[in-house]
């Protein structure tokens, strides 16, 4: 069958009119001194999985000024610049590093790298920026986020906000005071689990504490002279003052946003299962102020209004009964159903259930600036999502609208609400702007059409990668931009929007330049009357010519292929594989009808499509689809191994990690075990009943001759409930050794969870290791083979 192009997603809002009449000239780049990139390391896929060099600019307000991230070995800098001079730092600052970002704790051999969470100018002259650097609040504990601010020439570099200064007061219980209210930071005072325990509380109130409970001395005070409180990351305190009946808890802040009632201020939010503290921090003066204290339910999801005040919330866990409502902050006698009341929809329609989830419905995304007016996506009575907005107020929809005849505007929800950054809102006029969209590659519908001409241009000059306006100035002159595609990590580049002249200022992982010349090609499948959509990563040094092939199955079932550069597809190219991804048959964007083709046929439809992207890649390019080997992680490992147990002759080897192995049972223990609601929601998805029954990967276990290597996760002590899943796996592997000698099992360690990259690059030695055994078997006849010598 023939190859049809992939057609890239550009534009999609009239603006031809409007299009720059400049030439967009990209200048050789420039970049100011920031030392010597760390050298590669003699690991063959760490420089993979590494931390980005520059993953974080912002633009002054009045276009005079940049700042950016630089890391230099385990350091994050800070570099300033003028906008007119992009060679020539005029400030660098340290503000954060691997080792008093993220101490080792128990179970981690490597340290989580040092990161800066939020980083904009305030105003024109002041830098604020949010790390996860640790306050230490004793020697075997810390709670991470630290805030600080320096000005565009680097002086005035000071802390301003530790978790030390924005303490959660507990109750015993015996106690109800009123928390509904704004708090003075007065209330904060010191009590006996406070660090600076010997400035507040008295010896009296602290022995009668122990003499309650005896295991204060054993493990949350220490013996040193100064008697600090240990906190372990992330734990409430459960100890009181027996004399006030409060205790204190230390939790991280995190910054909302900027503040748009005090200029130059910021927006502080503490978060814990229980309460949504709200605070406003001034960086020049270092006061910071409690604005209000929401009491949360733990089990419930929040989404806040541009205030960071929470307004509607939703169920998180199964605790809860399906269907999953939302509650609205509205004030008594505002129903659950009032919103679809309200939008003219039919009631229920912004209930989440496993029938509707990936049906007709409709989701909140977020406020305006007034809490009043709602934005939300719905498909009812549509085949795709569009973006409509609500008045709360007058309980009437509104006339805006956002559609598109083919392309879901909003990203697959997580549970109840959209992942956040679907709307951009303008810093300036706090007014929406456009809403990020992905197709074939990522990209934003603006409403602004200057915004869209820009965009437009952009894309232009930028072929095939995935244009991200960051943001603006308020002259609404220079744009802030950020490109990156699936054969690069991606740059960063000043726009002049009048000039036309494009300049780029950082590269995201300069080291990794040499994976640009690796040809990505984007084409469509059709099998069985579906349209798959493929990416081939063709490999620069492959060991043999024709090269083999790997295919990764996707992770979800709904699960399409991203637009973005990939480590992991890299590490797969890296090993001389060529490397085929398919957007699974049903998959999440192009609506209902789309979606619903993964339910003929389960997934024998899926393993159909990996068969027909085998064979056209055969007729298609010089790639030997005789040596196959399939990957994929959880619904992804599924799917490998159903398809190398029916099809032997077709698959050499496969790489599994995370397999769910009785489908029906792991839908079981993720709703009693996890009380995650997210796989029940879409339960829909994997199946009919009676699919779901069977125990296909057990049965097929006597059939399963081809090699496989199966990777598991035990989980955290904590995690109990993982473990029957990690068991499950481990079994399925002892119960296919009979029929495939050659078969392994390997745990996932938990660095390897938690993404670092040392641990990732060990996996991926481990997988080369295994793939290579097994796809470079000479002993089987299949054909003539060129050698290609390594240089």
């Amino acid at each position: 069958m023939p190859l049809r192009p992939a057609t890239l997603v550009s534009g999609l809002l009239a603006s031809a009119s409007l299009l720059l009449a400049q030439d967009i000239a990209l200048p050789e780049l420039k970049l100011p001194s920031i030392g010597a990139a760390p050298a590669v390391s003699s690991d063959r896929f760490v420089d993979l999985f590494r931390p980005a060099q520059t993953d974080l600019a912002t633009l002054s307000p009045d276009g005079r000024h940049l700042a950016y991230t630089v890391r230099e070995g385990s350091n994050i800098f800070v570099l300033v610049v003028a906008t007119e001079r992009l060679d020539q730092a005029l400030a660098k600052v340290l503000v954060v590093d691997d080792a008093t970002a993220t101490p080792r704790f128990a179970r981690n051999d490597e340290n989580v790298p040092a990161r800066i969470n939020w980083m904009r100018w305030v105003d024109n002259e002041r830098v604020v920026v949010e790390t996860n650097s640790q306050t230490a609040v004793d020697a075997r504990g810390s709670v991470p986020g630290v805030i600080l601010t320096f000005k565009a020439d680097g002086s005035d570099a000071r802390v301003v906000l530790t978790s030390r200064d924005v303490p959660e007061l507990l109750t015993d219980g015996t106690t109800s005071p009123d928390f509904s209210a704004a708090r003075d930071r007065s209330m904060l005072t010191a009590t006996v689990d406070d660090p600076y325990y010997n400035e507040g509380g008295t010896a009296a109130a602290r022995a009668a504490a122990r003499e309650e409970e005896p295991t204060i001395d054993g493990g949350l005070f220490s013996t040193s002279d100064s008697d600090r409180f240990i906190l372990s990351l992330g734990q409430d305190s459960d100890v009181f003052d027996p004399e006030t009946g409060f205790g204190t808890a230390w939790h991280s802040p995190s910054i909302f946003d900027l503040n748009r009632v005090d200029p130059g201020h910021v927006l502080v939010r503490t978060a814990s299962g229980r309460r949504h503290a709200l605070f406003d921090l001034d960086p020049v003066t270092s006061k910071v102020e409690s604005i209000a204290s929401y009491p949360v339910d733990e089990d419930r999801l929040q989404l806040l209004d541009q205030q960071g005040v929470p307004r509607i919330s939703a169920p998180a866990t199964t605790n809860f009964a399906f269907p999953h409502r939302l509650a609205v902050d509205r004030g008594a006698g505002f129903r659950d159903d009032s919103l679809a009341v309200m939008a003219g929809l039919p009631a229920g329609a912004f209930d989440s259930t496993p029938v509707t989830f990936f049906t007709e419905r409709a989701i909140p995304i977020g406020f305006a600036e007034n809490p009043a007016l709602l934005y939300y996506a719905s498909n009812v009575g549509r085949d795709v999502f569009g973006i409509y907005a609500l008045d709360l107020d007058t309980g009437a929809p509104t006339d805006f609208a956002i559609e598109h005849p083919s392309l879901d505007l909003i990203p697959r929800p997580l549970d109840a609400f959209l992942p956040p950054g679907t709307l951009v809102f303008d810093r300036y006029t706090r007014a929406l702007k456009g809403v990020r969209i992905s197709d074939q590659r990522r990209s934003t519908l603006w409403l602004d059409p200057i915004l869209q001409a820009s965009q437009s241009a952009l894309e232009r000059v930028l072929p095939g990668r995935n244009v991200e306006i960051v943001e603006w100035d308020q002259a609404g002159r220079t744009l802030l931009v950020f490109a990156n595609s699936v054969a690069g990590p991606g740059r960063f580049y000043l726009f002049d929007r009048t000039s036309g002249k494009l300049s780029e200022f950082a590269q995201r992982a300069p080291w990794l330049n040499s994976l640009a010349s690796n040809r990505v090609i984007a084409f469509t499948v059709t099998a069985d009357g579906h349209d798959i959509e493929c990416q081939l990563t063709l490999p620069q040094d492959p060991r043999v010519m024709p090269a083999p092939l790997i295919v990764v199955c996707p992770s979800q079932p709904w699960e399409r292929v991203q637009p973005d550069f990939q480590p992991e597809i890299q590490a797969l190219a890296r090993m001389g594989f060529g490397v085929v991804q398919l957007s699974a048959r049903g998959a999440w964007g192009h609506g209902i009808k789309a979606r619903e083709a993964i339910h003929e046929g389960y997934d024998a439809a899926q393993i159909n499509d990996l068969l027909a992207v085998i064979d056209q890649v055969g007729q298609s390019f010089n790639l030997n689809i005789k040596r196959v080997g399939l990957v994929g992680s959880g619904w992804g490992g599924y799917v490998a191994l159903r398809a190398a147990a029916l099809h032997p002759d077709r698959f050499r080897c496969t790489v599994t990690l995370e397999p769910p192995i009785d489908l029906k049972a792991w839908l079981r223990r993720e709703d009693w075990e996890s009380r995650d609601p997210g796989t029940q929601l879409v339960r829909s998805y994997y199946g009919p009943q009676e699919l779901l029954d069977a125990k296909q990967l057990e049965q097929d276990a006597k059939e399963l001759s081809v090699p496989s290597l199966i990777f598991a996760f035990p989980g955290a002590d904590e995690a109990t409930w993982r473990r029957s899943t990690y068991s499950a796996a481990k079994n399925f592997a002892r119960s296919i050794r009979d029929t495939s000698p050659e078969s392994e099992f390997m745990d996932l360690s938990e660095d390897f969870a938690n993404g670092l990259p040392l641990a990732r690059s060990t996996t991926y030695a481990r997988i080369e290791d295994f793939i290579n055994t097994h796809v470079y078997n000479f002993g089987v006849d299949i054909g003539e083979s060129v050698e290609v010598k390594e240089p």
